[in-house]
């Protein structure tokens, strides 16, 4: 192929490329593998710090994770919801039978990006 017809291709390409419109997930997800169909999970819950638990439903798939097949399922809970500042995170599965126990807490801590530097507001 001549270096012409490969410049064109590639040109072809990127405007092709800048042309569709592109979507992005950003969205942080707490979420866990799929679980064993035999251990039959109907929910979860989550619990921050020490507030009241809070009851999750169960997800074939998580934004875009390899779905689970049914009667395998995942937690999928958008933690953009967390306050800012520190957290701790623990949860726990429920079955028919009762529930799992509780996981180790995950901690860390939410901050607010700063407003970038080189942006002015102008009347």
């Amino acid at each position: 192929m001549g270096t012409k017809k490969l410049c064109g291709l590639v040109l072809f390409y990127l405007a092709l490329i800048l042309a569709l419109p592109g979507t992005a997930i950003a969205a942080p997800y707490l979420t866990c593998d799929c679980t064993q169909a035999v251990d039959a999970v109907t929910g979860f819950q989550i619990q921050i710090g020490a507030q009241a638990p809070l009851d999750l439903p169960v997800f074939t798939i998580c934004e875009a994770e390899t779905p689970c097949i049914a009667p395998s399922y995942r937690m999928c809970w958008d933690a953009a919801q967390l306050p800012a500042g520190p957290f701790s995170i623990k949860a726990l599965a429920k079955n028919a039978w009762g529930v799992s126990n509780w996981t180790s807490p995950l901690a860390g801590s939410k901050t607010l990006p700063s407003s970038p530097s080189f942006l002015k507001i102008v009347q």
